[in-house]
């Protein structure tokens, strides 16, 4: 489930084999939200760890190439981490698979993040997500004793099976899985019928609910609006709230909050260009209102996000539960430090498709 730790699995994997001289590990993130993030957490998580750990995330931002390249090449770099397209598509004169296979010392692991996305976006959106079985290959020829390390915490059965053919001729071992909800999230899902607007086309009524929850948010007991006790959150953590497209994020959802009293209102759709530092103005509580795509859904960790509302079809129910995974990642349900306990409440209004 969301919240369990596969970013440390990473970790932990990544720093014994790196202490007993294995090769580096390869982690491929398909969403630029997420590799922020996650190179953000690594640096925090490992900067204290009994050597220096020293990894490298592909993002827009990125421009010293020539370092990263001669980093792999000689060893000097733990983690690297990239998009599947930079594998097929060089952002200079060679390819990353050429420069994999001049690695003094080969890859030991390679690590898909979020590997449901193989199924969901492969075929359509991301046919680069189906070259990672010659990937495998290729890195496997470097390195016959390879790991691979398939993670998600939404991942069906029939995606299990296309995995297992994309990755085969690898002994596979057992599946780890964890089969429950986390006990400290909320859930409840409304159905609504569709109106019809100035559009044409008939949706939920995203201006009513915007003021529904608007008030809801304003209503909230004290400690979940006080500010959290982490060093870069200075008030309150901001109202996040996803729809399905970026139109009605941007044309329905965001003028509607502004009418409602929140003044700092910001978008992360698939097009937004300044994708860092929105995440960033999210993540120190510089906004009040965060309107997101499945863009910003995946892998997000900021721990007092205490309320999550959907609005609109979602394309699957994974990208919904991906959303509401975001909620309170603080929760301190097992009670190992002196936060106080809270819970997240995650709202969804979505159409009823039966009465469209």
């Amino acid at each position: 489930p969301t919240g369990y730790g596969k970013t440390r699995i990473v970790q932990t994997v990544t720093n014994i084999l790196r202490d007993h001289g294995k090769g580096p590990t390869l982690m491929i993130s398909p969403i630029i939200a997420l590799r922020d993030d996650q190179r953000e957490a690594f640096h925090n998580d490992l900067k204290m760890s009994s050597r220096n750990f020293n990894s490298s995330f592909l993002t827009p931002e990125i421009e010293d190439y020539d370092n990263i390249i001669q980093d792999l090449l000689d060893d000097r770099l733990d983690l690297f981490c990239c998009a599947p397209e930079h594998l097929m598509q060089p952002d200079f004169q060679m390819s990353w698979i050429e420069i994999f296979s001049r690695m003094k010392n080969p890859f030991s692991t390679l690590v898909v993040d979020e590997a449901h996305l193989i199924g969901d976006w492969g075929a359509t959106i991301r046919s680069d997500f189906l070259l990672l079985g010659e990937l495998k290959n290729r890195l496997l020829e470097l390195n016959p004793e390879l790991r691979v390390i398939l993670q998600s915490a939404t991942i069906t059965t029939n995606e299990r099976k296309e995995l297992s053919k994309l990755f085969d001729e690898l002994y596979e071992l057992e599946d780890i899985e964890v089969k429950e909800t986390r006990p400290d999230l909320f859930f409840r899902v409304d159905l609504e019928t569709p109106k019809s607007f100035d559009s044409g086309t008939k949706t939920i009524d995203y201006e009513e609910n915007v003021s529904i929850i608007s008030e809801i948010y304003e209503d909230m007991p004290g400690k979940w609006v006080s500010p959290f006790e982490d060093s870069n959150d200075k008030g309150r953590a901001p109202l996040l709230i996803y729809s399905a497209t970026k139109g009605h994020a941007e044309n329905r959802i965001v003028p509607s909050l502004k009418s409602n009293g929140f003044n700092k209102v910001k978008t992360y759709t698939a097009d937004t260009t300044t994708k860092n530092s929105r995440r960033l103005e999210y993540k120190e509580n510089k906004i009040d209102a965060m309107v997101a795509t499945s863009a910003f859904g995946m892998g997000i960790d900021k721990p007092d996000i205490w309320m999550i509302y959907y609005m609109g079809l979602p394309f699957t129910l994974k990208a919904l539960y991906q959303g509401f995974g975001r909620a309170a990642r603080g929760s301190n349900w097992d009670k190992k430090n002196a936060n106080p306990v809270r819970g997240g409440v995650c709202i969804a209004t979505i159409p009823d498709s039966k009465l469209r």
